[in-house]
């Protein structure tokens, strides 16, 4: 099985951020849904894992989510060489994907300017985004091998600041079709150009340029991050007893004709089924390209173009515009060496039986040889505390018994008249 975690013994500078997954218990499971689906990528290049380490953490994350995404979507990856990133097949239609990101210019994500976000989305935002995709338009993939002849879509993410992942849906759709769209009445309005702090413009209206019409679409997405992957990894079941995971952010508001009509919302995972790989990801169809993408391919994602003066749009039953996960872990942030690899996922394939949706660990315990596992869970329906016992054997657990007591007190008795039992985690 392939690892991204292993130690390669580089010399290079490891990324914190890559360093944080590796090491903190409340990122176990970003740690395993990213190997999960890094062991299904068959395209990833030698230097994969070196760079996924240090230098190329946000890109090659990135790149993991395309792939999981594209896996959603029911596309075949075939293999490539230098380029594209991606070539993807389905009802024997071919597409070349080229993944970018915008980085940091500065060091660890700092704010490149103190201006409004009006300002931001107007100017600074669209001056990364040319920067950005101006680099994969000028090396012309339509004239290699692979890309010959086939719709070209550039899959685009941004790094570039801490708060680049929250307001960009609008900005890149007016530097895309050379407007300003109004949030508050929907109208649309042609602009020319964004002007640079120094004060020089770059053109507006990347599809309407000669040069961009290879481009067949954008692919956006701001969630192709560690936070997606510990979500997804979450609702696997990859998570200790007492992780809680609490979603907040701006989700379309499907009541009103709007391209951009955000609300709020705020949700504990405990309470949300599932989410898709595709929730978060939008399509800017270029409406000048030479070859058009057959955006039916794309299942039910959201799609966006503008031609003519006329936006249509479709976006599914939920999209995220923007959002940001918070995890809340009540023993220490080091993982206890004594409880590695006790996963909900674990516990559940253990005895299915002996938990239902309604009860939530409260209390984790260990002999102190190392041979007793020793849960208390609350059932919230009939307000009781049950005890579990597992016999531990390296990191095999064996279901041994369970009671139940109308007192978290009386289930820690029970546990404690089995001699040698120390406490791991308090959830109280």
């Amino acid at each position: 099985m392939k690892d991204l975690f292993k130690d390669l013994g580089s010399k290079k500078k490891i990324c914190k951020s890559f360093k944080e997954i590796r090491d903190y218990i409340s990122d176990f499971p970003s740690k395993k849904m990213m190997n999960e689906v890094f062991n299904t990528f068959g395209n990833s290049d030698k230097d994969f894992v070196e760079q996924f380490q240090t230098h190329g953490f946000d890109a090659r994350c990135f790149e993991l989510y395309l792939h999981a995404v594209f896996q959603e979507l029911g596309f075949k990856e075939l293999k490539t060489k230098d380029n594209p990133d991606f070539l993807l097949e389905k009802d024997e239609v071919q597409i070349a994907i080229e993944a970018t990101t915008c980085n940091p210019s500065m060091p660890n994500h700092e704010l490149i300017s103190n201006g409004s976000i009006e300002e931001k989305l107007e100017n600074e935002y669209p001056i990364k985004w040319f920067s950005c995709i101006e680099r994969k338009v000028k090396k012309k993939y339509s004239e290699s091998e692979q890309c010959k002849d086939k719709p070209l879509v550039i899959a685009l993410e941004d790094f570039h600041e801490r708060t680049s992942l929250q307001y960009p849906f609008i900005s890149l759709f007016n530097y895309l079709y050379g407007v300003k769209y109004d949030v508050d009445n929907g109208s649309v309005i042609k602009i020319d150009k964004h002007i640079k702090r120094n004060g020089s413009t770059i053109e507006s209206g990347l599809f309407h340029q000669e040069e961009a019409r290879d481009v067949s679409a954008i692919l956006f997405s701001n969630s192709g991050t560690t936070a997606k992957f510990k979500r997804m990894g979450y609702y696997k079941g990859y998570y200790f007893g007492n992780l809680k995971l609490i979603r907040k952010g701006l989700q379309r508001d499907n009541t009103g004709n709007k391209l951009y009509s955000p609300e709020r919302f705020c949700y504990n995972l405990d309470f949300c089924k599932s989410e898709n790989w595709t929730d978060d990801i939008v399509l800017f169809i270029n409406p000048n390209a030479r070859i058009q993408l057959p955006v039916n391919l794309f299942g039910d994602i959201a799609k966006v173009s503008f031609k003519n003066n006329e936006l249509k749009y479709k976006f599914p039953s939920k999209f995220i515009y923007s959002s940001f996960t918070r995890a809340f872990f009540r023993i220490p942030e080091h993982q206890p060496k004594n409880i590695d690899g006790i996963m909900k996922k674990a516990r559940e394939s253990l005895k299915k039986s002996c938990r239902s949706l309604d009860n939530i660990e409260k209390e984790w315990y260990l002999s102190r040889d190392n041979k007793l596992m020793g849960i208390i869970v609350h059932n919230i329906e009939h307000n009781l505390y049950k005890t579990e016992i597992f016999g531990v054997n390296g990191l095999s657990y064996t279901y041994k018994s369970e009671k139940e007591y109308s007192t978290i007190q009386l289930a820690r008795d029970e546990l404690f008249s089995i001699v040698g039992f120390d406490i791991i985690n308090n959830n109280l």
